[in-house]
């Protein structure tokens, strides 16, 4: 996703959907659908080579040309100023964008780690994922980026101690969307993986 209400070409390998944006691979990973949803449209998975959807741009473009470090301080900024992130949001969705992305890339407890704040991972995400219901989308995607852990594609100790972040962050997710109570969010965005092993841990462990 390189910017606002980008279009974007889909092909989809087995049991996935990946999305090809200037030669950088991401993964969407449908969730069912939640019936305590009040305005839920088709399932996102039945759209998928029928409609053409559009992501919103990362909320982190916009602070960034507010000002925002966003690699020190994207997530206090999420817990502090929250309405910040969601008027972003709320501009991308004015664009006509189908699919909100929620702030919630660097949610992996290894990323969080270098600005302590490890623990809030929930946190985080109920806060990013309450903005984004507010601009009440057609869609809402949850998007994870890479933990960046250091892999060994050849130890599964260290696989498994990646897969074991993504599992986390999913968990902080989920239990933030049932704290909400306003429904499950449509898929993830696994995006910025840094290689294939990485990519498949991740898949593994949502």
């Amino acid at each position: 996703r390189c910017a606002p209400a980008e279009q974007v070409r889909t092909v989809r390998p087995p049991n996935k959907l990946a999305l090809r944006v200037r030669q950088r691979c991401a993964f969407i990973l449908p969730i069912s659908a939640h019936p305590k949803r009040s305005f839920t449209v088709a399932d996102i998975e039945l759209r998928f080579h029928k409609d053409m959807l559009v992501l919103s741009a990362p909320v982190a473009y916009v602070l960034e040309r507010q000002g925002v470090n966003m690699q020190e301080d994207g997530e206090l900024v999420m817990l502090m100023e929250p309405e910040t992130v969601q008027d972003a949001l709320r501009m991308e969705a004015m664009t006509g964008a189908q699919c909100l992305v929620a702030s919630t890339e660097g949610i992996c407890e290894a990323r969080l780690a270098h600005n302590r704040m490890e623990d809030r991972a929930q946190e985080i995400a109920l806060r990013a994922l309450e903005g984004a219901w507010a601009c009440k989308p057609q869609h809402l995607i949850c998007e994870i980026g890479s933990c960046g852990l250091p892999l060994d594609s050849s130890s599964e100790a260290s696989r498994a101690q990646t897969e074991q972040q993504y599992e986390n962050a999913v968990q902080a997710l989920n239990d933030a969307s049932a704290e909400l109570d306003l429904g499950m969010y449509d898929a993830i965005l696994l995006n910025g993986l840094r290689s294939v092993a990485d990519a498949e841990c991740a898949i593994d462990a949502v």
